[in-house]
């Protein structure tokens, strides 16, 4: 890839689909398998955590409770996370209330497999409950499409410069040309695994994009000064087009050396195109053809011939060219 090229890449928040979910065992594999580095992997879920989430998140039916059932042997509680599912219920007398263990749930941290111990009270509401649980654990050990989504955005906000939303540039080094086909490598992984759900790496391109979109807001602002009419221009608008000149000048000075490509004759042109649009705004340089006042229609001077031929007759002359008409026709 030479000095003068780079990767653009395109990314729209539909590239993944909204409900998909990657079991975090599965994400971590694909990285491994595509040896993307480890500063662009998203953090591995804490199976502990997640379980304890899952059996705290699940909606409980009236009268019931979770409570963890924590053990006096470090070596058990090291080993296993456990909570009882109970249902409540008073106490006839006054006394204290009955407490009815419906399930027992227990968390393997060796194996992070969940356990759910039966008592002969277990009913379908302890059947819900353990079904939930373990739909609710995946959840957590996954991750959603925002995070498959972030595992991109981190490296390119990171490596990358973005030129507008969603178009982000990277500089072409080794490295970062290594980490993006290993970027690309994870999201086809996903995609043959999650065939029903769309997952694709945005598109690289290894062309001159960011000199053809520099060189496109050259264009574009010399065309708009263009149609300007000083005579009719407001007072700010030299100071506030010049601002625009600064402006892309900064930007075309900041992708030059992010994506390591010279830029000598992008500023030569915006800085000619700022020269001319400020002399033509202080009357200093003939204005386009568009500006230029209308020439008025020539005025042909009226020669002394002509002069004696537009006079005005006489009244003499008027009465002798009636009798010359009487006499003509007989009266």
């Amino acid at each position: 890839m030479s000095k003068s090229q780079f990767n653009a890449a395109n990314l729209h928040m539909q590239y993944v689909s909204k409900d998909l979910f990657v079991e975090d065992h599965v994400l971590q594999s694909a990285c491994d398998s595509a040896g993307l580095d480890t500063r662009w992997r998203r953090d591995p879920v804490k199976t502990s955590r997640a379980f304890t989430r899952a059996v705290k998140a699940v909606e409980l039916p009236e009268n019931h409770e979770v409570r963890q059932v924590k053990s006096k042997d470090k070596e058990v509680s090291s080993k296993e996370i456990t909570f009882e599912v109970l249902e409540v219920s008073a106490a006839t007398g006054g006394n204290e209330n009955i407490y009815t263990n419906k399930c027992t749930i227990k968390f393997d941290r060796l194996t992070n497999q969940i356990y759910v111990l039966h008592c002969y009270t277990y009913s379908s509401e302890g059947r819900a409950i353990e079904r939930r649980c373990r739909e609710l654990y995946k959840r957590f050990t996954s991750h959603n499409a925002t995070d498959i989504r972030e595992l991109a955005l981190k490296f390119l906000r990171t490596q990358g410069l973005m030129s507008m939303p969603g178009l982000y540039y990277v500089a072409p080094t080794e490295s970062n040309t290594r980490d993006l086909v290993a970027l690309k490598d994870v999201f086809s992984q996903l995609s043959d695994i999650y065939p029903d759900h769309e997952v694709a790496f945005p598109d690289l391109t290894d062309v001159v994009w960011a000199r053809k979109s520099l060189e496109a807001d050259i264009d574009s602002i010399t065309k708009a000064l263009e149609s300007i009419d000083p005579e009719k221009a407001r007072e700010s608008t030299l100071g506030n087009k010049m601002e625009e000149f600064n402006t892309l000048r900064g930007k075309i000075e900041l992708y030059a050396s992010a994506l390591q490509f010279k830029a000598d004759d992008l500023q030569d042109r915006i800085t000619d195109v700022a020269s001319k649009f400020r002399k033509r705004m202080l009357g200093e340089l003939e204005l386009p053809e568009a500006h230029k006042p209308a020439t008025p229609a020539p005025v042909i001077p009226i020669t002394s011939a002509r002069a004696e031929e537009q006079t005005a007759p006489s009244v003499d002359d008027i009465m002798s060219m009636i009798g010359e008409a009487d006499d003509e026709v007989g009266f």
